[in-house]
């Protein structure tokens, strides 16, 4: 008898054991770490810059007269510009651009005005052009063979050497063109890397 009070006793024990432990709730889990994501934007590479050739200098330069128009008394001269150097160098923007006379004087009295268009085509606006040795690039001279007699002009000064500075730079180059400027006024156009628009580079 007192053995069946003994195991009633744990039973009832064990019982009691089990259901408090079942309303127990688990330990707490550690958060998993959340996955790198893989589309997270990166950053783009830096662009390849290629290296820009040195301004031209005067001394490594070789001008020429490469074509031009005529009519209506205007006049247009396509100048030429060489590279003689040994390393590519680039020209930029505008020239600045002179007269002399027979004397080897500056034809003070005719300004220089820099214009992308002229008389005889539209321009282009300003921009560079790298120049490989021997290769060249061009800009347009205009002018008038007109007098202006409104201002009193009877006879045009006469120019017998251009005289054409690269930007940058203090060392002209000279070519030798003989014209009458009428009007007290040339037009310069900025660099450009063909003789006329469409056609190929000039080697």
């Amino acid at each position: 008898m007192r053995l069946r009070t003994v195991f009633a006793t744990l039973s009832i024990v064990a019982l009691t054991s089990a259901c408090d432990g079942a309303g127990e709730a688990p330990p707490p889990t550690e958060p998993t770490p959340a996955a790198p994501a893989t589309n997270a934007a990166q950053p783009e590479p830096a662009p390849d810059l290629q290296p820009v050739a040195a301004p031209c200098k005067g001394p490594e330069l070789k001008l020429s007269n490469d074509g031009g128009d005529a009519g209506m008394g205007h006049r247009r001269a396509i100048i030429g510009v060489q590279n003689l150097g040994a390393q590519a160098c680039s020209l930029t923007g505008y020239p600045s651009v002179s007269l002399e006379d027979a004397a080897g004087r500056a034809l003070t009295t005719v300004r220089t005005d820099q214009h992308p268009d002229s008389y005889f085509r539209s321009g282009e606006a300003p921009t560079s052009v790298e120049l490989a040795p021997r290769a060249k690039a061009f800009f347009d001279l205009a002018w008038t063979v007109i007098p202006n007699e409104a201002q009193g002009e009877q006879v045009c000064p006469s120019a017998a050497d251009i005289l054409m500075t690269p930007p940058g730079d203090a060392s002209p180059v000279t070519l030798a063109q003989t014209f009458t400027a009428c009007g007290g006024r040339i037009e310069v156009s900025p660099f450009r890397p063909v003789a006329e628009p469409g056609a190929a580079p000039t080697p």
